[in-house]
């Protein structure tokens, strides 16, 4: 049955990836009224068989009209896809989310849960014609927003927080690292550290020690 002309078309760019499949999975649950979702990622991911509302569907690689049609555009796979299909899902006239963080440059960050606080996006700053493209902020800057709303009529002075991300952020393979680091640890193997550049089973690292991992080329 052909969808109405007002009917939400939502497509999932990155669909692969744990943030996009627990995007759709979110979708699914919280009944999201859309009335087609399309699922797209990166040539060698496209085929992968998966599934939307029960019913088996096929992740695709992007073409001229993947975003075609739809209404919004959440990019949830790596930073290099959003970039380069980002600008193209907004001249579609798409409103694209990136949930990846490459293109905060070009967007303004918005928790529409802290309109009252935080004014929302106004312009479509550094856009390309057609759509928006809002910058979903990350998890702890959410949760740091949130607290320093509510925390402003107590006139704090300072407010230190400290957040640890999941591997899960770094994707598949950052997943993968973690279990094959945890099983050569437990077998007193050495650890690969191709992704973190650091030892992330059985430990906790801030992103400033993290990025001096990275620079060094060894664990803390």
């Amino acid at each position: 049955m052909p969808l109405s002309e007002d009917s939400v078309r939502v497509a999932i760019a990155g669909a692969a990836s744990p943030r996009g499949q627990d995007l759709k999975k979110w979708m699914e649950e919280s009944g999201f009224p859309a009335g087609e979702v399309r699922l797209l990622d990166e040539e060698p991911l496209a085929g992968t068989l998966t599934d939307v509302g029960g019913e088996a569907a096929v992740i695709q690689a992007v073409d001229e009209d993947s975003f075609r049609g739809m209404r919004f555009v959440f990019f949830t796979g790596t930073r290099a896809f959003v970039k380069q299909h980002g600008p193209a899902a907004a001249r579609a006239g798409a409103t694209v989310i990136d949930m990846t963080g490459e293109l905060a440059g070009a967007a303004r960050p918005w928790i529409p849960q802290l309109d009252d606080v935080l004014a929302p996006p106004r312009s479509k700053k550094g856009l390309p014609a057609g759509g928006y493209i809002f910058a979903a902020p990350s998890g702890p800057a959410i949760v740091a927003g949130s607290f320093c709303a509510v925390a402003a009529e107590f006139a704090s002075r300072r407010v230190a927080m400290t957040f640890f991300s999941p591997v899960s952020e770094r994707g598949k393979e950052g997943v993968e690292e973690l279990s094959e680091q945890t099983v050569k640890l437990l077998s007193l193997q050495s650890i690969s550290q191709e992704v973190f550049h650091a030892q992330v089973a059985f430990n906790l690292l801030l992103g400033r020690g993290l990025g001096k991992a990275r620079s060094e080329g060894q664990g803390e």
